[in-house]
């Protein structure tokens, strides 16, 4: 059985997540996740006390400074690779916005004949299509070029975290993921490698709930 997946707006300042945990079924922790609160992580009282005696908290933001502060090589490959990504997304940046631009400005066009004006717009999306998948490819190159961080969780310094995170998944009613600065959210996610946990507990019944 597949557990739910629930997608919610901002929670103040009035909060639907409780209505939400009501409607899941079973018995079990309610794991959550606030890294993207990145320094005010730990700031989960309001929050429980929503959830409630079952809520158990994961703090990826504290681990993975503890991670850095303990293995120095990963962290100097997690920072490099981070550095080459942000100058990546700046570059494109500096091509997207552009693109955007002139495909809104094909659009307002509305003196100029739909047969003629219609295959601009689509050769503006396609382009901006284009230099998304440029953005990825680019990026994809960066993260080969730093194996070691590549799969972070797999490493001695990481996996015991990966493990426990998947002890505190197992059996999980539901798992909360809260919103906040959502580039970091994301690398916390990856690095200690929840994406594949994450889909594996929605497999196996564990109800996802996320918000911005």
């Amino acid at each position: 059985m597949l557990g739910s997946i629930a997608l919610l707006g901002p929670q103040r300042p009035q909060q639907n997540l409780g209505l939400v945990l009501d409607t899941i079924p079973g018995t079990g922790p309610i794991v959550s996740v606030t890294a993207g609160w990145r320094h005010d992580e730990a700031e989960v009282e309001a929050l429980h006390r929503v959830v409630g005696a079952d809520a158990v908290h994961l703090p990826l933001y504290e681990w993975f400074d503890e991670v850095m502060a303990a293995a120095p090589p990963v962290a100097a490959a997690w920072r490099e690779r981070q550095a080459k990504i942000m100058d990546l997304k700046s570059l494109h940046r500096l091509r997207l916005h552009p693109a955007i631009e002139a495909l809104g400005l094909v659009m307002d066009r509305q003196d100029v004949d739909a047969a003629i004006a219609r295959p601009q717009i689509q050769w503006s999306l396609d382009h901006l299509r284009e230099l998304d998948q440029q953005f990825l490819d680019h990026a994809s190159v960066i993260l080969r070029q730093h194996p070691e961080v590549l799969r972070a969780w797999e490493h001695p310094a990481v996996a015991p975290f990966h493990r426990r995170i998947a002890e505190q998944l197992a059996g999980a009613r539901a798992i909360l993921v809260a919103g906040g600065h959502v580039a970091v959210l994301r690398n916390r996610l990856e690095f200690f490698g929840m994406k594949g946990l994450l889909a594996s507990a929605v497999r196996t019944g564990t109800s996802l709930v996320a918000w911005s």
